[in-house]
C-alpha cells in the first residue's frame, strides 16, 4: 500500500514493534493492483480481504495476519440529496457486516 494509506502506517508500526524491515519493491494504493502483482509473482501484499476474494483460487491464497489490522472503508454520498433506498439497504448490510464475527476475516494475501 501507499505510505499515506492508514492501514499502511498500522502495518509499518507493527512491523517496527517487531523489529521487521520488509524488503518494499512496489507501492500502490489499491487493493486490486497488489492483488493483480501478487498474483503475477511479484511479491506479497497486505490488502482487505473481500478485495482479494476475485483472486482466490488463481496465484493467490490468503493467509491470517497475526496481528489486528483494521481497514477504513468509506461510502460517498452526494451532500444535498437523500440516499436510494437501494442505497440506504447497502449502507444497512454493510453495517451488520462490519459488526459481523465476518469483519475479522485473514488480512494478509500471498502468493500460493
Amino acid at each position: 500500500m501507499a505510505p499515506e494509506d492508514t492501514t499502511r502506517r498500522q502495518i509499518d508500526a507493527i512491523f517496527e514493534t517487531e523489529a521487521v524491515k520488509p524488503k518494499i519493491v512496489l507501492e500502490t494504493p489499491y487493493s486490486t493492483t497488489i492483488c493483480a502483482m501478487v498474483n503475477a509473482g511479484l511479491g506479497c501484499g497486505v490488502v482487505n480481504p473481500i478485495t482479494a476474494e476475485p483472486f482466490l483460487g488463481k496465484n493467490i491464497v490468503i493467509r491470517p495476519f497475526e496481528r489486528a489490522v483494521y481497514f477504513r472503508t468509506l461510502l460517498l454520498l452526494p451532500p444535498n440529496r437523500q440516499p436510494s433506498k437501494i442505497v440506504r439497504d447497502l449502507m444497512s448490510e454493510l453495517r451488520k457486516h462490519a459488526s459481523s464475527d465476518d469483519a475479522t476475516m485473514p488480512q494478509s494475501v500471498s502468493r500460493g
